[in-house]
């Protein structure tokens, strides 16, 4: 909505028709590629991977991304001294990162965001890593990547091959409706409230154990 001289927000009363439906007049529909940096991993060598981290740096793999949290378990290094002028390719707390082989599974979306805890690592091939331009704030990036019209949109355009697939230009050609930057900041204050109540109550049945599978170096 909009924010009244005493700063409380007010619902909208204009609206306009769009290819994803009726939205409010000061929204924006566009493809998210208009909004994001879109970065592919580095080809590195799976022969040259290390299994021990002592002396290297961890791999962000496909393999590695879940639905909404990285598992580092039997996680693969490279070589400290091979990774000079890929400095790009090092990735940052709250970095969106994808999956592009088998990007659905059944049990959901490959797709996650990067905590501080997942650091330091490097992006491998076959992973897209997401970051917001000005137009769009990246706490919301995870949720327009983890939703359910990105999920059948996925599963609409991925390849129907041995290993299905989604291209970078796939995924720049999805369609989101893109608020104000005050509205936006609403929205990802309200969603992250939701996120960590999720969390709470995640950890209460199970603990910690689920989302720690670290192997960290």
């Amino acid at each position: 909505g909009t924010q009244d001289a005493d700063g409380r927000w007010q619902p909208h009363t204009e609206f306009q028709e769009t290819e994803l439906g009726r939205v409010p007049l000061s929204w924006e529909v566009s493809p998210i590629g208009k909004h994001i940096e879109l970065l592919s991993g580095y080809p590195f060598k799976s022969s040259d991977y290390l299994a021990d981290g002592q002396y290297g740096l961890r791999l962000l793999r496909g393999d590695n991304i879940a639905q909404g949290w990285l598992r580092w378990r039997d996680a693969k290094f490279w070589a400290l001294d091979g990774i000079e002028g890929l400095e790009k390719y090092f990735m940052q707390e709250g970095d969106v990162v994808i999956a592009m082989d088998r990007t659905w599974v059944s049990s959901g979306l490959k797709v996650s965001q990067v905590k501080k805890s997942d650091l330091p690592c490097i992006l491998v091939q076959r992973v897209s890593r997401i970051r917001a331009k000005a137009t769009l704030i990246q706490p919301l990036l995870k949720h327009m990547f983890s939703n359910y019209r990105f999920e059948q949109y996925v599963k609409g355009v991925q390849t129907d091959s041995v290993v299905p697939h989604i291209s970078g230009k796939q995924i720049q050609d999805f369609l989101i409706v893109v608020p104000p930057k005050k509205e936006q900041q609403e929205i990802a204050r309200i969603l992250s409230t939701v996120d960590r109540k999720l969390e709470n109550l995640f950890k209460k049945p199970y603990g910690d154990e689920g989302q720690n599978d670290s192997n960290t170096p």
